[in-house]
C-alpha cells in the first residue's frame, strides 16, 4: 500500500502509564491510558495496513499530529512525558482500532512541541 493516511487526535497527548497491580495480584491499565487509547481508536477511520509501516507523529500541547538529530536553539517542549511513552499509547490505540499490528512499524519519526 502506498497511500498515506493522516489523522488528528484532539486534546493533550497522554503517556502510556505503567500497569497497576492490585493486592490480589491482578493487573490493570490505568483509566486515563485506557481512555486515551480508546480515543485514538475512535478517531482512526483509515485502512488496515498489511506490510511494513513508517509512523510519523508530532505530539503538540493541544493535539497529536517523529529521527535522532542534535537540535540547537530549540525551546524546551511544554509536554513533560517521555516521547516513547507517548508513542506506546499511540501504537496501542492504533492496534485497538484494527489499523495494524504494532510489529509492522519498522520506522518511527516523532516530535513533541
Amino acid at each position: 500500500m502506498t497511500d498515506v493516511y493522516t489523522f488528528t487526535v484532539p486534546g493533550v497527548p497522554k503517556v502510556k502509564e505503567r500497569p497497576r497491580v492490585l493486592k490480589n495480584g491482578r493487573t490493570y491499565t490505568p483509566k486515563s491510558t485506557a481512555l486515551y487509547e480508546a480515543l485514538i481508536a475512535e478517531k482512526y477511520a483509515g485502512p488496515v495496513f498489511t506490510g511494513p509501516v513508517r509512523l510519523d507523529v508530532v505530539f503538540e500541547a493541544e493535539r497529536t499530529v517523529i529521527r535522532l538529530i542534535p537540535l540547537k536553539g530549540e525551546d524546551k517542549p511544554k509536554l513533560r512525558g517521555d516521547i516513547d511513552n507517548y508513542l506506546k499509547a499511540l501504537q496501542d490505540g492504533l492496534v485497538k482500532a484494527g489499523a495494524l499490528d504494532d510489529n509492522q512499524i519498522v520506522q518511527v519519526r516523532a516530535r513533541k512541541r
